[in-house]
Order: C-alpha cells, then structure tokens, then sequence
C-alpha cells in the first residue's frame, strides 16, 4: 500500500495554505509531529495521511450552481 513521504505532506499543507500547527490542530496531533514527518524523522502512518486527504478534500471551494 502506498504511503505520503514527507515531501508530499509538505506540499499537501502548503497547498491548504495552512502552517505546520494549523494543520497539526486539524489531525489532532502536535506540530512537532508534523516537523518531524515532514523532514521524514517520524513515519507517516496510512490514518494521518487520510485524515490530510480529508482535510484538503474539505478545504476545496465549493462550486457554484448556476440558476
């Protein structure tokens, strides 16, 4: 199965547009973890990055229907 590198993670969040502690305050974790997953010194288990593919799914504008 697939997991987010630390690369990926990064651009995820800048791609939302959120800090390192904006983001740990989404996944309920520390922003220390998200450093350190970032920098690929804490492994990026498949539930955290869910929850980030959650988070930038959310985070997308919805569309409007025309009338």
């Amino acid at each position: 199965m697939y997991n987010m590198n630390g690369h990926e993670l990064r651009r995820a969040r800048e791609a939302m547009g959120f800090t390192q502690r904006e983001l740990a305050e989404r996944l309920g974790m520390t922003s220390t973890s998200v450093a350190r997953m970032e920098r690929g010194e804490q492994r990026i288990l498949l539930v955290t990055e869910l929850a980030v593919r959650y988070v930038a799914l959310m985070q997308k504008p919805k569309r409007r229907t025309r009338r």
